[in-house]
């Protein structure tokens, strides 16, 4: 399965060069679904992992996000901390390179950064003494690391299928993992020594034909879970790996499963939105625990026995539970809703934030002069793929992939006033500089060669016209203006992260910026076109806008609530 989501987030300043930087802070959570949760072994912190590229981590008393660490290859899909709590080891990469990255995150540095296997470093644990790792990659290798020198002690190549769940003997003395064996029938679950890194056992007759995702070891080291592809739960005898019981957890794919301390019960999560709670000997279901609004990823437990913490995919949160309850004591996500569009107005004094996802949104202004966000209005029922905003009248245009662009009046918490039907593969819109027009982005797919184009049209409120037809630039999602007609940006988001400034006189480029450092990232420009800011997670580049050249960037990591 290729992993390509598209989501965009924000945070964003504009102004004055010279100006003193600002400390608006606007906490999002995490901006793509959370692949893996850790909690500290005092039971104090909590990690997570996610696809945005960050690695968090929390305060489990507050729900205050401490420490983040953007990684430089693909998703973040693996976190645990070591036995001293001191470091955190985080797995991913991509389907061209796996990585492997040792993090201080109390003093904020990297102590390793290994780069060996060639896709998904996918999941990656320490040895109980912390003296050791192990990976498991979607290469279908695994590997055994010294974690104080970085050194690598062991590799194994075992066949071209993906290597997935992992997890360790709380004893030390071995690792298990499964291989998406479905591929081409070979074994689906390994249990390998943490001495010499040689297979132990391999292929329960039990779940040969079938394919392993995730496994999990019980406390006392006696037991291994393995999560089949259909729901199914089968526990083995980890010295002799016969079956000790199985049975049907999930009628959907099996995500993850935790163990307790007590030796018969276990938690496992599922696409099925839910998290469920079993005696595993004899296949009882005791609990069931609902509050994610999508599939769950991953699951740990509190080191006291009483909490659980879990993680959903598209909902993009982590919760905390309590267990004797199977209530909700915290959620770790603030707005969890995707920014889909950035609006400033034309005095440089409210930036306007759109952001949405299927389960809701909701639009807000953020007072640049004062760096707070300030409004909060009334959420509506059109997705906005963009926005643009005239300061002098209040009003707000907003469109929508289908066409329909709409003004409303911030003045009146985004009263409708008009809409108007446009075309299908409406992209981005903006305000022309001293004129009340718009100019709107078309973009549409050559039913012939399947390449993407963006048209730009002129709207004065009564007619169109064509201004620019990009036929050369595809895969564009955002347009904005510098100074009248003269020139603008635009953004090429599907393909690589590139801001580039064309003029449009004669559809030139005046200069490409190829890799802006943020993925996917919203852009706005002030009016006189000497700044551009771009936004997406927690982070947010400023350029001069004449020339291309990064003035500064800044990182937004603490929640701001509105006054």
């Amino acid at each position: 399965m290729r992993l390509g989501i598209f989501f965009v987030s924000i945070l964003c300043y504009l102004l004055s060069f010279g100006q003193q930087e600002p400390e608006l802070t606007i906490q999002l959570g995490h901006n793509q679904l959370i692949y893996d949760v850790a909690i500290s072994h005092d039971g104090k912190l909590a990690a997570s992992a996610a696809a945005d590229r960050t690695v968090k981590v929390w305060d489990l008393a507050t729900g205050k996000e401490l420490k983040k660490l953007r990684i430089d290859i693909g998703y973040a899909t693996s976190v645990d901390f070591s036995p001293t709590n001191s470091n955190l080891l985080i797995g991913g990469g991509d389907y061209d390179q796996g990585i492997l990255v040792v993090w201080d995150y109390l003093k904020n540095e990297i102590i390793h950064d290994l780069k060996l296997h060639k896709e998904y470093a996918w999941k990656a644990r320490y040895a109980p003494d912390g003296k050791t790792i192990a990976c498991a990659s979607f290469d279908g290798s695994y590997s055994i690391w010294n974690s104080s020198s970085g050194k690598l002690i062991k590799h194994n190549q075992l066949s071209d299928n993906i290597l997935r769940g992992l997890d360790v003997d709380p004893n030390g003395e071995f690792f298990v993992f499964t291989q998406d064996a479905a591929m081409d029938e070979g074994p689906g679950v390994f249990q390998v020594s943490f001495s010499d890194g040689s297979i132990i056992n391999s292929n329960p007759s039990a779940i040969s034909d079938l394919e392993a995702r995730e496994i999990s070891v019980s406390k006392n080291g006696e037991y291994v879970f393995v999560g089949v592809w259909g729901g199914e739960i089968v526990v083995l005898n980890s010295s002799s790996f016969e079956v000790v019981s199985r049975f049907k957890a999930h009628n959907d794919v099996l995500s993850d499963i935790q163990a307790a301390d007590n030796g018969t019960t276990i938690y496992t999560a599922s696409h099925e939105k839910n998290i469920l709670e079993w005696d595993f000997l004899k296949g009882k279901l005791i609990n069931e625990y609902v509050g994610h609004k999508d599939r769950v990823y991953a699951l740990d437990l509190h080191p006291n026995g009483s909490q659980l913490l879990s993680a959903g995919s598209f909902d993009k949160s982590l919760k905390l539970w309590e267990i004797k309850s199977g209530e909700i004591i915290r959620n770790f996500a603030g707005n969890v809703y995707p920014v889909m569009d950035l609006a400033i107005s034309e005095d440089d004094r409210t930036l306007l934030v759109n952001s949405f996802d299927d389960y809701g949104g909701d639009v807000y202004a953020i007072k640049l002069n004062q760096y707070k966000k300030v409004k909060s209005l009334t959420p509506i029922n059109q997705d906005f793929r963009s926005m643009t905003f005239d300061a002098d009248s209040g009003i707000v245009y907003g469109a929508t992939s289908d066409g329909l662009i709409s003004s409303m009046s911030t003045k009146n918490n985004l009263e409708s006033l008009t809409s108007f039907d446009f075309k299908a593969g409406t992209g981005s819109i903006s305000m022309l500089p001293g004129t009340q027009d718009l100019l709107i982005q078309n973009l549409y797919q050559d039913p012939e060669s399947y390449d993407y184009h963006s048209d730009y049209y002129r709207f004065n409120g009564t007619e169109y016209y064509t201004k620019v037809k990009n036929a050369d630039y595809e895969h564009l999602t955002q347009v904005e203006f510098f100074s009248a007609l003269d020139h603008f940006v635009f953004q090429s988001t599907w393909d690589e992260n590139k801001l580039t400034k064309i003029n449009g006189a004669n559809n030139t480029i005046a200069y490409s910026i190829i890799d802006t450092l943020i993925f996917r990232p919203n852009i706005v420009v002030n009016k006189n076109g000497k700044r551009v800011a771009i936004a997406g997670g927690d982070d947010m580049i400023m350029y001069n806008g004449e020339t291309g050249d990064m003035l500064f960037s800044i990182s937004l990591d603490q929640s701001t609530e509105f006054d």
